[in-house]
Formats: structure tokens, C-alpha cells, sequence
């Protein structure tokens, strides 16, 4: 009962709006035709309620319709939206994964994994801004100190700031590949640059659902459709219903049925504002962050090692089944963006970055020798 009577997110305040005038005008409709006992000829709408339900008919059947275009577009846009940032995350952890572990381009890949997460950060927050409808997009990205100011103003002046970061990362791993800290093959290294690709075919998606309206002909004969309903379901509440108290009951489920229908549409159509019912974008870049932190974790990025229990005559044997709490716990996988535990903590973060990024001269880049 709780649930069913929650109104935040709801959509019953905004319908009841329209639907407790509607009733009140049934109403007062109901009682000067019923009072005064006239039988004028106008009265009569015995073959007009035959017209007036197939009206409604089709009206329901347009709602319908506006919903499941609206679900699919909603449903469309979090595919599409978690894509990007799978694909991106994908990648990243790909490059962390693909860099050398020999001691002398130690200090070269603690610099790559500090860079990395930076530029990491900002993509992920720049495709969010590029699709967000809310009045304060700002976002929290991992601090950007120790990347040369002059790059910043220009990524700042940038129009297309996504293209500007994918760029800068495929130059971060080129740059890397022929410095031979990267130790993959090229078609191994090419297929992680694709991976940035493809996560911005999928933001173009989130873009295109946010930039293509609902065709503007349906949107405008279901508004003038609702509009007829709304203005002349009183009036034949009131001819068709004995009672008063029911005249005013039944036109009031009607119209907030039909004018909830409506508003359900509405919402999902556009999820990427500052709505309740809207996708939580914040909470996404965090967990984001929350993920590229992690990598820089020495044991995030370095296969354990491993030995044969004790009792074991070989790895030919199989090795018995445990449960999986006595290794990790699954309930924090099971966590929702909007739970409690998603923020950021301070010192985690500070854990992470503990080494600040010192960018390198540009003629130092130049002279990265070729594999």
C-alpha cells in the first residue's frame, strides 16, 4: 500500500489535477439536468455513446502506442548509455592490462595508468554532458593536475569534446606501443581502439533519442484528442450516470487513467533530465570513476599467483566447490546506482592518485623509439 500510494515519481498528482475539475464539472452538470427533470431532445444519446466509446476506443489505442514508443525509446537510451561506458571501461582495463611489467618501464606505465584514468574520466563525463538535459550537468571526474593547462583550455573551448578525448587516448596508446610499453600485437591493440569507437556509435544513439522528438503529427492529434475527452467526458458522465456521487467517481477514474497514461509517456520519453523517474546519470559516472580508481590498484592489474593446495596430488584433480561467501561477499554486486555506498570516499581516491601525474615534455614524446 505503500508503494501504491508513493508520490514521488508518481504521475497520479499531475493527472488528479485535471481529473478532480473534471469530476467537480461532472457534478454540477449531473445536478442542473437532473434537477430541473427536462427531457429536451438533446438529451437523448443513445446512438451518441455508441460513437463516443469508439472515440474513447481509438484514443486509448493512441496512448497505448505513445507509451510503447516512449518505453523503447527510455529502454533504448540506458542500453546504449551503459554500452558506452562498458566499452569504454572495457578498454581501459584492456590497456592497464596490455602495458609491460619490466622494471624499467616501471616509472613509463605509472605514468600511462595516472593519464589514462584522467582522460578516461573526462570522456566518460563529456558523453554524459553531450546527452544530459539537466539544468546542472556538472559532474565529479578524476582530478586533471599535472595535464599541461594549455591542452585543458583547448578541451574546454572544444565543441566536441568526446571526439577531442577519444583522439588524445588513441595517441596516448600509439604513443605507447611504440615506446614498447604496450606489449600487445596491433590487430590486439586495434581492437581496443575500436572499443572507444564503438562506445561513441553507442552515445550517437543516447544523443539521437535526446535530439529526435516524438513525431510532431501524433503528438498533436493525441493532444487535441485528450483536450475533446477532457472538455466532453463530463457531459456524458452526467446524461449517462443516475447518480451524482458515481457521475463524479467515474469521470474522475477516467480522466486520471487517461491523462496518467499520457504523463507515464512524457516521462520516459526524455531520461536524461533531473526527474525521479529519469536515468541516474550522476550515480553512473561515479561508479565509473569508481572502476578506473580500481585499476591503479597494483593488485587490480597483476595476476595472482598460485600453487597446488596442500592434500592435492596434481592439477589433474578437481578442486572441490566452496561457498562463494567464504571468498567474497555478492551482495555489493548487487547494488543499485542510487543505493547508499556509490560515492566516491575521499581517501580512496586519494589513495588511488597518491603519485601526482607529471606530464612529460613533448620533445620526450617525439623521441619514443619504435618497437
Amino acid at each position: 500500500m505503500g508503494f501504491l500510494f508513493s508520490l514521488r515519481g508518481s504521475v497520479f498528482p499531475k493527472a488528479a489535477c485535471l481529473a478532480v475539475p473534471n469530476a467537480l464539472l461532472a457534478g454540477l452538470i449531473h445536478i442542473y439536468l437532473w434537477g430541473s427533470q427536462s427531457q429536451a431532445e438533446w438529451m437523448q444519446i443513445g446512438g451518441v455513446r455508441w460513437i463516443w466509446s469508439r472515440y474513447s476506443f481509438v484514443l486509448g489505442f493512441l496512448l497505448v502506442f505513445r507509451n510503447g514508443q516512449a518505453y523503447a525509446r527510455f529502454k533504448m537510451g540506458t542500453r546504449e548509455l551503459l554500452e558506452a561506458s562498458v566499452e569504454w571501461m572495457d578498454s581501459a582495463s584492456s590497456l592497464v592490462a596490455f602495458c609491460s611489467q619490466e622494471d624499467k618501464f616501471k616509472e613509463q606505465a605509472r605514468h600511462f595508468f595516472q593519464l589514462l584514468v584522467r582522460l578516461m574520466s573526462m570522456l566518460h563525463c563529456a558523453g554524459l554532458q553531450a546527452v544530459s538535459s539537466m539544468e546542472d550537468d556538472s559532474q565529479e571526474i578524476i582530478d586533471p593536475g599535472g595535464i599541461d593547462p594549455a591542452a585543458l583550455d583547448f578541451l574546454m573551448n572544444a565543441e566536441n569534446k568526446v571526439e577531442v578525448l577519444v583522439t588524445w587516448i588513441k595517441e596516448l596508446c600509439i604513443a605507447g606501443a611504440r615506446s614498447g610499453l604496450i606489449i600487445v600485437p596491433p590487430p590486439v591493440l586495434g581492437r581496443v581502439l575500436m572499443q572507444l569507437t564503438n562506445g561513441q556509435t553507442a552515445l550517437s544513439g543516447v544523443k539521437q533519442i535526446r535530439n529526435v522528438s516524438f513525431p510532431f503529427p501524433y503528438a498533436q492529434i493525441l493532444s487535441g484528442m485528450m483536450l475533446i475527452h477532457w472538455s466532453v467526458t463530463p457531459l456524458f458522465a452526467a446524461l449517462s450516470v443516475h447518480s451524482t456521487l458515481w457521475c463524479m467517481i467515474t469521470t474522475f477514474f477516467v480522466t486520471a487513467c487517461m491523462w496518467s497514461l499520457l504523463y507515464i509517456a512524457i516521462e520516459l520519453d526524455q531520461p536524461f533530465g533531473d526527474d525521479f523517474n529519469d536515468l541516474p546519470l550522476r550515480q553512473v559516472h561515479r561508479e565509473f570513476n569508481k572502476g578506473l580508481l580500481q585499476l591503479l590498484q597494483p593488485d587490480a592489474f597483476v595476476a595472482p599467483s598460485f600453487e597446488p593446495p596442500k592434500g592435492m596430488a596434481g592439477l589433474e584433480v578437481l578442486p572441490p566447490l566452496r561457498a562463494s561467501h567464504e571468498v567474497f561477499d555478492t551482495k555489493l554486486t548487487r547494488r543499485k546506482f542510487s543505493d547508499p555506498g556509490n560515492e566516491l570516499d575521499p581517501e580512496e581516491v586519494w589513495e588511488a592518485l597518491k603519485q601526482p601525474l607529471v606530464m612529460p615534455c613533448c620533445d620526450d614524446a617525439l623521441k619514443a623509439p619504435l618497437p
